[in-house]
């Protein structure tokens, strides 16, 4: 994968429009220079998808694995998804690892001024058996939870003033801030 790649969790290899007035709020490696401390990275990845896909997250797989290495990043975790996360208004208090990432990811966007759509797709359907109405949300192909000090302080992909802000932003970012740092190595943060 190149710099200029981008994976949409749409399916498309489009590049998401830059805007020239973005907030620094929303700037990708905010996150890097936000902590006291090196930052937690958290990949998380759809499962059963086909193999196409599956090569685009082995390569997120292996550029986050890389991230290790860095001076700006303590740990990286990779987990899991599927890729529907249901959820039953009469149940709000799911308490499994999905529900409790995905409700803290809306939390930091909701405070933040963030969306997480189109990633992150919303719908209400009804059991055809039951007739009970309940919402469905997509997940996202491949998404990244940066924890820093405070907590969740950042997630790609999200969207702020019009601009998506993608997991490639976020590789770009630190690298670029890599880069800046002759300690570090550009070939161990992933750089191809």
């Amino acid at each position: 994968m190149t710099g200029d790649d981008h994976y949409r969790a749409d399916g498309s290899s489009e590049a998401p429009a830059k805007s020239e007035e973005t907030d620094e709020r929303a700037r990708p490696d905010q996150f890097l220079d936000q902590s006291t401390d090196a930052v937690t990275i958290e990949l998380w990845l759809r499962e059963g998808t086909g193999h196409t896909v599956r090569d685009v997250q082995a390569q997120y797989r292996q550029q986050t694995t890389a991230l290790e290495t860095s001076q700006q990043v303590a740990d990286v975790t990779i987990r899991t998804w599927p890729t529907r996360l249901f959820r039953d208004p009469d149940q709000e208090a799911v308490s499994g690892p999905v529900h409790r990432a995905v409700r803290e990811m809306e939390t930091w966007a909701s405070e933040n001024g963030y969306s997480l759509a189109p990633a992150f797709q919303r719908r209400v359907v009804r059991s055809p058996l039951s007739g009970r109405r309940r919402e469905e949300v997509t997940l996202p192909i491949v998404c990244l939870a940066i924890h820093g000090d405070a907590g969740l302080e950042g997630v790609f992909p999200a969207r702020h003033d019009g601009v998506v802000y993608t997991v490639e932003d976020f590789y770009e970012a630190i690298r670029d801030t890599a880069s800046e740092d002759p300690v570090t190595d550009s070939a161990a943060v992933g750089a191809e």
